[in-house]
């Protein structure tokens, strides 16, 4: 249950991130003197290749890490466990 949340979390997160990264560009780029620099908003494919790779990695590591951590759990000394 665990990581079936994280991997919605990472794909939701993957494309708000993508829109707002762009609109936050295109907000900067507007927000600088026109008469005195001109920056074009350029974004390549391959930077955003590079971020769902480096996001990608990400998750994958934490979700092995908890899935290791929730192998080696004792459920019968958990649900003994009070509060």
């Amino acid at each position: 249950m665990l990581l079936g949340e994280q991997a919605v979390q990472v794909v939701l997160g993957i494309g708000i991130g993508a829109v707002l990264g762009r609109s936050m560009g295109a907000l900067w780029i507007s927000s600088l003197d026109r008469e005195l620099i001109r920056v074009p908003l350029t974004i390549a494919p391959a930077s955003y290749v590079g971020a769902v790779c480096v996001v990608g990695f990400a998750a994958f590591a934490s979700a092995l890490v908890v899935r290791r951590r929730s192998d080696r759990l004792d459920l019968v000394a958990v649900l003994k466990a009070r509060d």
